[in-house]
């Protein structure tokens, strides 16, 4: 788990700003793109925030700051990776469809699919996450594949909509994570789930200071999935699929000076193999050592 350290709106929109500008040139969005809309709102707040004493100077409603605040933030964490890639090798129709979609996360409606836009965001910021860990990403963008040793470990992305269905969509991801690899030597896999969206977690809005407070919850929640999920985290070894990574965020928001903590939590949970595989468990292990020192 990390956390950073107090950010405030000045230097949010600014950052943003530079990060809208570098995508615009080279994906060239929709006028109506999602972030457009919360480029808007965030400058806004960013003209009736005070930096000198650290006060918004403006009666905005509370959660409007924070979820255009907590938009703004996911997007330079995906744009922060997109650009250490080979600007002539961008994946640029992906850049295109994360920016489709409604502007806050809460208006996505899994009855009209409109959540392609933040699940490709997702990924972006994963791979920004593994390769902060040392990780080499390989440049194919089908999900993300990481180069280990002399093997390849690919991840399948999913953001699961609700807790009632996360074991059905978690078969799902398994049986397709393991189709990809079942003809592919040194090839094994992991499931990636963002579980933000799954027991209300998205609806809550953390105030003040108290970060043990944030990250208390965010255990919390990943125990709830763990525990829908055990009947499942058996598998055969002939999957060649190693473990689950769990990614979960959320802000500590302060009103009264204008500045937020991003809290994020990365969690990596070994699948039990049938039968057991020392190289597989070599494998895993290498890797959660690498993801829990990054």
């Amino acid at each position: 788990m990390k956390y950073d350290q107090h950010q405030n709106i000045t230097s949010l929109w600014q950052e943003f700003l530079q990060n809208y500008e570098w995508m615009v040139s080279v994906a060239r969005p929709s006028d109506s793109n999602r972030f457009a809309d919360i480029k808007g709102r965030l400058e806004i707040v960013a003209q009736n925030y005070d930096p000198n004493t650290n006060k918004v100077t403006r009666d905005f409603p509370e959660r409007e700051i924070f979820l255009t605040s907590y938009e703004a933030k996911r997007f330079n964490q995906a744009i922060a990776y997109l650009k250490m890639l080979n600007v002539h090798h961008l994946p640029i129709k992906k850049i295109r469809s994360m920016c489709m979609g409604p502007p806050y996360h809460l208006e996505e409606d899994p009855e009209i699919f409109n959540s392609e836009g933040r699940d490709i965001q997702f990924e972006f910021i994963l791979a920004a996450f593994l390769k902060r860990a040392g990780f080499q990403i390989e440049e194919i963008f089908d999900d993300i594949q990481i180069s280990y040793a002399t093997s390849l470990i690919r991840y399948e992305c999913k953001r699961p909509a609700s807790l009632r269905n996360i074991g059905r969509n978690f078969d799902r991801t398994l049986s397709q994570l393991a189709s990809k690899i079942a003809t592919k030597e040194n090839e094994y896999g992991f499931v990636a789930l963002s579980i933000e969206r799954l027991n209300d977690f998205d609806q809550k809005l953390y105030r003040g200071d108290d970060i043990g407070v944030v990250f208390d919850e965010l255990i919390r929640n990943k125990d709830v999935i763990l525990a829908d999920l055990q009947s499942k985290l058996k598998i055969s070894s002939q999957n060649r699929i190693l473990g689950l990574h769990l990614f979960v965020s959320t802000f500590l928001w302060n009103k009264g000076s204008g500045s937020f903590m991003d809290v994020t939590a990365h969690f990596t949970e070994r699948l039990s193999q049938e039968p057991v595989t020392p190289l597989h468990d070599y494998i895993f292990n290498a890797v959660r050592q690498k993801l829990e020192e990054a």
